[in-house]
């Protein structure tokens, strides 16, 4: 019932073809350099509070299991995120989307080192969860969009090693 048919597809399905659906796209290799350079920076900054939550929390001397359990919200809505997201990027489009998702978790990986109360932690790790979800959603869709399909498979590869560089970072 969440499932569209993308828009190109459909032209294609058809019988408009690429043209018609406003296919126009940008040189695969730009787009890959753009997308594999903002997927360092994105999941450099996601992966810090998904590596480091537990130990920080503990560290502040929360125990172990409540630490654990703002981990698995982070995680939880992550999954919640992506089904969410989806349907908002269908909306705004890959680009837009993939800006927005990542301004979010960048505004929020700050607050983690700030943040003491327990409920705030919550809300924090929640809205963390969707927005680095969304960056991974939405780069997905950044490519479908913006580099034509015989190159989609090649430019998904390229842009996903760096996104692991950055993770690794």
């Amino acid at each position: 019932l969440m499932v569209r048919t993308p828009p190109l597809l459909a032209a294609v399905r058809s019988g408009g073809g690429v043209a018609s659906a406003g296919g126009r796209f940008l040189p695969a290799p730009l787009v890959i350099a753009w997308l594999s350079a903002a997927s360092i920076f994105c999941c450099a900054t996601m992966s810090v509070p998904i590596v480091h939550t537990v130990a920080m929390l503990t560290d502040r001397g929360m125990p172990y299991g409540e630490a654990v359990r703002v981990f698995l919200v982070i995680v939880g809505s992550g999954m919640l995120g992506r089904i969410l997201l989806v349907r908002l990027t269908d909306s705004l489009g890959g680009p837009r989307s993939y800006f927005m998702a990542s301004a979010l978790q960048t505004a929020l990986v700050f607050w983690f080192t700030w943040v003491d109360s327990l409920p705030l932690l919550y809300v924090l790790s929640a809205l963390f969860g969707i927005g680095f979800s969304g960056v991974m959603t939405s780069v997905w869709v950044c490519i479908r969009e913006l580099v034509e399909p015989r190159m989609a498979a090649t430019a998904l590869a390229v842009v996903m090693m760096f996104a692991w560089f950055g993770m690794g970072l």
